[in-house]
């Protein structure tokens, strides 16, 4: 919209107090590059980007900021851990916190001396085999979909309302020579919108799952339950003339 624009014009959109200034360092570049997206004074609160050194104003989308938030934890480093060379995850252990002493957990599984998880895994159903293999991959390299909270609470808000935990998902880790260690999750009921929350002690926050995981622990926590579409109505026959 502009490339040479006034010193009045860079004042009138935002860029002496530029709302975001993003900073990209190219390979083998010599130098970087420094992005501002300035909010114009006038017109309606337009938004508008430069790079800084070259006398050239862009309009852009309305809702670019957006795509920018200032919230640290939304740049932080999805993967969370990934499983050392020669670690192994032995047993694996989902279970209702809210169930009775003497309810099954809703997975209870430990490799025997010699079996691979394919082995272990052979006689279950189809879904529920595909549901514990995505499990076990999302365990070894753990990632969070989005960070909710910097710190570890014993209750989470589910639908805007503070819930406990609703499962503890466990899984023993065998260890390069022969030490073997525990690690969970606590992971709350899913809510609307395709988001479910886990807590971790170890780790000291609360993230949202990323998709293939609580697409799986859907299928091991909730779809034996899922009454299913609606049937059909069934047609009244027409009276007779």
């Amino acid at each position: 919209i502009r490339d040479a624009p006034s010193d009045a014009e860079v004042e009138n959109y935002g860029f002496n107090l530029p709302q975001r200034e993003i900073t990209l360092t190219v390979a083998n570049a010599p130098s970087r590059i420094v992005l501002q997206l300035g909010v114009s004074s006038a017109d309606g609160g337009t938004v508008q980007a430069r790079v800084t050194g070259q006398p050239f104003i862009y309009a852009v989308a309305g809702d670019a900021l957006s795509d920018f938030p200032v919230a640290p934890s939304y740049y932080r480093e999805r993967v969370l851990r990934t499983l050392l060379e020669g670690t192994r995850i032995t047993g694996l252990s989902l279970k209702a916190n809210d169930a009775p002493a003497d309810q099954p957990a809703l997975v209870s599984l430990a490799l025997a001396e010699g079996q691979s998880w394919d082995d272990t895994l052979a006689a279950e159903p189809e879904a529920r085999r595909d549901a514990l293999k995505t499990v076990l991959a999302g365990l070894a390299t753990l990632r969070a979909k989005q960070f909710v909270n910097d710190t570890y609470t014993d209750t989470t808000l589910v639908d805007g309302k503070p819930t406990p935990w609703k499962y503890t998902l466990e899984a023993t880790l065998a260890l390069n020579g022969g030490a073997s260690a525990v690690t969970s999750l606590q992971i709350a009921e899913r809510s609307g919108g395709g988001i479910q929350l886990a807590g971790s002690k170890e780790f000291g926050f609360v993230f949202a799952l990323d998709q293939p995981l609580l697409d799986a622990l859907w299928t091991l926590t909730y779809a034996a339950r899922d009454p299913g579409p609606p049937a059909a109505p069934v047609a009244k026959p027409e009276a007779a003339p």
